[in-house]
């Protein structure tokens, strides 16, 4: 999807999943080579007009990885909401952050990104979508450092990294479609 907010300055919200397969000996995780930018990237994208950062999460996650939400379990933490107690609310898994970054083209235009961690028992069921950037990548914490600026954007490497070191020991995996999405 294009960009939203097209004045100076302005802010899009988007959303981001680190994948991480645990069908490797070592742990990786999933990039893609971003068709615009030309730099890895995680799986992510706009969240649009119509929908909410879940719904937005998992039709990325499917258009640029393969992966459906039924093959994913999303980390969450140990301590956290787990109902509301109502029905007139949706509660969303936790995101592993929330950062605010330029869309790195050089242009005025940022991005508002929720960042989802996700595991990956197997391989996706599909392929990413017509137009997506076909040029995937499953990157170890070795891998991550050895990459040049040039090939990622710091912040991309730095939250994977995270993930991959403190997140993934650390929180629960629970079935990603086991939350709901509000239709």
């Amino acid at each position: 999807m294009a960009h939203l907010h097209t004045q100076p300055g302005g802010h899009d919200n988007t959303v981001s999943a680190h994948i991480v397969g645990t069908f490797w000996a070592e742990p990786r995780v999933l990039f893609h080579r971003h068709k615009t930018l030309g730099k890895l990237l995680q799986v992510g994208g706009h969240v649009e007009p119509a929908e909410d950062p879940w719904s937005a999460i998992g039709h990325e996650i499917e258009e640029e990885s393969g992966y459906r939400l039924n093959q994913l379990q999303v980390l969450q933490p140990p301590h956290r909401l787990r109902e509301l107690g109502t029905t007139a609310a949706v509660l969303h898994p936790h995101p592993v952050c929330l950062t605010t970054h330029s869309f790195g083209d050089g242009s005025d235009h940022w991005h508002n990104d929720i960042v989802f961690a996700f595991v990956a028992a197997g391989p996706p069921a599909g392929r990413p979508g017509p137009g997506e950037s076909p040029d995937l990548a499953w990157l170890t914490l070795k891998d991550l450092a050895s990459l040049a600026d040039a090939d990622v954007f710091p912040d991309a490497r730095a939250i994977a990294a995270y993930v991959l070191s403190e997140i993934l020991p650390a929180w629960e995996a629970v079935p990603a479609a086991s939350f709901t999405r509000p239709v």
